[in-house]
């Protein structure tokens, strides 16, 4: 029973080790926070290009992750009325 219960617990770390390192693991939606500054960032990007897909594109480009490209352009669609 014993060996049964450390095996069980290695695997839960394991899976808290994999999954949470993503930092969007636990978001359903594929969301995840994003700084206000890194926010006013893509924002600031949306502001130039007026296109979401060129937005996402160079967001992508520079190395956010795909959850925080998700909130990013969750919040664009909401403060702009894009849906």
């Amino acid at each position: 029973m014993r060996m049964s219960l450390k095996k069980w617990v290695a695997a839960i770390l394991l899976s808290l080790a994999v999954f949470g390192s993503t930092g969007c693991a636990w978001y359903i939606s594929g969301r995840c926070w994003v700084d206000e500054n890194r926010y006013v960032e893509a924002k600031r990007l949306y502001n130039q290009t007026g296109s979401i897909a060129l937005t996402h594109s160079m967001l992508k480009d520079e190395g956010w992750r795909r959850c925080e490209i998700n909130e990013v352009v969750y919040r664009l669609k909401k403060e702009y009325n894009l849906e």
